[in-house]
């Protein structure tokens, strides 16, 4: 019941932030440019900062078979999702951009904004270590594969090599790589530096949330809910995989810690990044605008409800 408590709470406060947001925008405070803003700031600055000020875990010698396990388990986790993804796609008949729209969405859960601070909250000590390299590789998959995945193709096939990797040299994937490099050699930052960063890197999260409820007052939800695929994400991501993989990992003999971050990890609702890349890419922002919306909305029962679960396994 204790991480039902924590969990719970965590989902609250982000409820909170989606409110705030509701209410600024209906009280004339923001509109739709402020918004755009909201989106540039958080993705040009406050998520690589938030990115490479977690990157504080020294990984030791000892941790090493760990840090395999968790490769694993996310190995396991992305066949998975794929499998049942292709499935979809094959079943609601989507064709060209929505199928790759959909994959992106499949797979990319919000771990940077939602991952981090319940993580970090259920596990104070231990938490930063599995939340810190699923981070790490989520991020560094989002900005490479994530990033064809949200350009119309024809954007590729008429730029060079060197403008398609420019396209990856992105602020997101350069923190990862520098979160890796920091988490490797324990490089220190000057306590005044390493402050204000993480201070900055702390806005992330709630900057993000508040721009989804703000969005949300110039959505047609309807629209949106009537999309049935959406729901086979909430169903088979967000509940039926995490918990699976938390009974795997359980008769595999993990500790119990690692297999309950790596199931909530695996949970997410979908990455809000990708509103922010689709639009950048010209591709449809609306399509995954719908899904993080909905799994958005969905995580507030999801989350909870696969922490019950999962408490009552432990």
């Amino acid at each position: 019941m204790e991480l039902f408590s924590i969990i719970f709470g965590k989902m609250e406060i982000l409820v909170v932030y989606i409110i705030m947001g509701i209410i600024a925008v209906k009280s004339g405070l923001f509109d739709k440019d402020t918004l755009n803003h909201f989106s540039k700031y958080v993705l040009k600055m406050a998520l690589p900062i938030m990115i490479f000020t977690n990157c504080t875990y020294r990984i030791s010698a000892d941790e090493l078979p760990y840090v395999g396990a968790v490769l694993v388990v996310m190995v396991v986790m992305y066949i998975i999702i794929q499998i049942v993804t292709s499935f979809t796609i094959k079943k609601f008949g989507l064709k060209g951009e929505k199928s790759k729209l959909y994959r992106a969405l499949s797979t990319f859960g919000n771990d940077a904004f939602i991952g981090f601070p319940i993580i970090l909250a259920a596990y104070p000590e231990t938490g930063i270590f599995y939340v810190s390299l699923f981070t790490v590789v989520d991020l560094a998959l989002l900005w490479t594969w994530g990033m064809k995945l949200t350009t119309p193709e024809e954007k590729f096939e008429k730029v060079g090599i060197a403008a398609t990797l420019k396209r990856f040299l992105n602020p997101a994937f350069i923190a990862v790589v520098l979160g890796i490099i920091r988490m490797i050699t324990d490089f220190p930052l000057p306590e005044v530096v390493d402050t204000a960063l993480t201070n900055v890197g702390a806005t992330a999260s709630p900057v993000s949330m508040i721009y989804i409820g703000g969005i949300l007052c110039f959505s047609d939800l309807k629209q949106y809910l009537k999309r049935t695929e959406y729901y086979l994400v909430v169903l088979v991501k967000m509940i039926i995989i995490p918990i699976v993989l938390f009974v795997l990992m359980t008769i595999f003999g993990l500790k119990s810690e690692m297999a309950a971050s790596m199931a909530l990890l695996a949970g997410l609702p979908t990455v809000l990044t990708l509103v922010m890349m689709t639009d950048s890419n010209g591709s449809d922002k609306d399509y995954i605008l719908g899904g993080v919306l909905v799994t958005t909305i969905a995580s507030i029962v999801t989350m909870p409800f696969v922490s019950f679960v999962i408490g009552r396994m432990m």
